[in-house]
Formats: structure tokens, C-alpha cells, sequence
């Protein structure tokens, strides 16, 4: 290889390095703190599971439905592909309040729609969410 050559792929590699960077996946162990949100939720690469005493999301598949993990206060959610019998959740959002740098926000909901009115809930959609604060382990 000439050094121009060289030269040239290196300058290349350096040109993509912040898009692979940027597209590098969400995963996480998270510790579920309180009664009712005791438990674990994993994030992997290609699966989710959320365990909390009164739902139990077996692992499953997701497809990621809201992503803004560059801002001061990221946040993701995953849609399950599949629900296991006893998960009450469609779609699970996680979010971080640099406020609170020790936690994460976790948030279960049961329907789409649910998660589509988010920012303006009604009284129905506060209860049917579980909103927990999860201590991210890795």
C-alpha cells in the first residue's frame, strides 16, 4: 500500500467513527428500588425483561419506538414484541434525570395509546403506569 493510500483509508475511518459511536445500542442492568418495583429490568441488544413483583415481563424482543439518548436527559422506549402471560406492560420507557444521577425513571405501560399521551395523561393512564426509579448496575 502506497501512503497515500493509507493516508486515505485512515481518513476515512476517523470520517465514520462518530456515526458507529453514535449508532451503538442501548443496553443495561437496572435494580428496581421500592416495593412494588423491586426487581431487575435488562436491556440487551436485541431483547428486554422486566421483573417487579406484580408483573413479569419475560424476555422478548422489542422494537425501539422513541429514542433521544444525546440530550442532558436521555430517554428510550421499547415496544415488547411479545408480552408473557403475567407482564402487564406493551411498551417500557426509561429515562434519566441528571438531577437524580444515582437513578434512571422507569415506566410500564399498558397499551401504546397510553404511552402516545404521555405528556398529557389523564387519571386513567397515571394508574394503569408503573413508574419506578431503577439504579443502573453496569
Amino acid at each position: 500500500m502506497t501512503p497515500r493510500l493509507v493516508a486515505n483509508l485512515m481518513a476515512l475511518a476517523l470520517l465514520q467513527a462518530p456515526a458507529i459511536a453514535a449508532d451503538k445500542p442501548f443496553t443495561g442492568s437496572f435494580q428496581g428500588q421500592g416495593r412494588g418495583c423491586w426487581g431487575k429490568l435488562y436491556v440487551k441488544t436485541r431483547t428486554i425483561e422486566w421483573n417487579t413483583p406484580y408483573s413479569v415481563c419475560a424476555k422478548t424482543t422489542y422494537a425501539i419506538i422513541g429514542k433521544d439518548l444525546d440530550s442532558a436527559s436521555p430517554r428510550i422506549a421499547f415496544a415488547l414484541d411479545r408480552r408473557s402471560k403475567s407482564c402487564r406492560y406493551t411498551v417500557v420507557e426509561l429515562s434519566f434525570d441528571p438531577a437524580y444521577p444515582d437513578y434512571w425513571h422507569a415506566r410500564g405501560f399498558v397499551s401504546r395509546t397510553d404511552y402516545d399521551s404521555r405528556e398529557k395523561p389523564d387519571e386513567g393512564v397515571q394508574l394503569r403506569t408503573l413508574s419506578c426509579g431503577v439504579q443502573r448496575e453496569d
